[in-house]
Parts: structure tokens; sequence; C-alpha cells
């Protein structure tokens, strides 16, 4: 499952349909990874460290992009999930804790340009669109990885 998370498919990823198609492939990768450490609990005879650091790399390249968010929002589960885990010791310490906040938390929960410019020209508009989004699940999300981490720490 691997290398399909660290893996760059240049021809493909070149247009936004083989880049969808590539994000559908991490998402369900994730999904699956995500399947296991819930289903396998204590009983957990991997180490997901390596797993997880390609995860975080996928996760700083597609959580700023509204178009990936299904594949950030499936990355940041399956780290919320590890963090809950036996392997949870990968999220040790005070400088993880704050990359976590920097990388993930804080461009996913802070509002992006695009959505700033709308309320500027156009305030209900924006209100309406914020109704009707899934941003409030990105939030959510985001917010469950640090109380995942904050159950060992």
């Amino acid at each position: 499952m691997k290398p399909c998370l660290a893996t760059y498919y240049p021809v493909i990823e070149s247009s936004a349909d083989g880049l969808a198609l590539v994000d559908e492939l991490r998402v369900a990768v994730c999904m699956a990874a995500n399947l296991c450490i819930q289903n396998e609990g204590k009983n957990l005879q991997t180490s997901w460290n390596d797993f997880a650091i390609d995860v975080w790399k996928l996760l700083l390249n597609v959580s700023k992009v509204s178009s990936r968010d299904r594949v950030a929002l499936t990355a940041i589960n399956f780290l919320t999930t590890l963090s809950t885990s036996m392997d949870h010791n990968l999220f040790a310490g005070h400088l993880m804790i704050t990359q976590i906040c920097q990388d993930i938390v804080i461009p996913i929960v802070r509002l992006r340009d695009k959505d700033e410019e709308l309320f500027k020209v156009n305030y209900i508009e924006f209100i309406k669109r914020d109704i009707a989004s899934d941003i409030h699940i990105r939030q959510r999300i985001a917010c469950e990885i640090l109380k995942g981490i904050a159950t060992n720490y």
C-alpha cells in the first residue's frame, strides 16, 4: 500500500481527471490502513511509522488545495486513528504537536483567500455557501487529530 502514497505519477497526474483518479486511489489506501488499525487494535503487529510519514508528506501537499479535500480528510482521519492506537509514540514530543498545528490544523481551519474575497464582495453569498459547504467537516477533522493526540499526551 505504501508505494501508492509515495509514488508520483507525472503522466497521469498532469490532467485534472488523472489527478482525481490517483487521489481516489490514495483515499482508498488511507481508508484501508485506517480499517487495519481499527480492527487490529491492541494486537497490532505492524509498525505504521513509515506509512504514517508517507501520509504526512501527502497531507502537506494536498491540505491547502480545496479540490483535494477528500484526500486530506482521509489522511487526517488515518493519522487521528494512529494517534490513539498502540503506535501513538510517533506523535510524542512538543515538536511534533507544534508541527501538526502549523502544518495541518491551522491551514485547514484558516479561511482560504477565495473565501475572504467572496466575503468582501458579497457577505450574504459567503454565508449561504458556508452553510452548504463541508468546511465544517474539515475543521472538525482538524480538531479531531488534536483530540486523538491529547488522549496520550
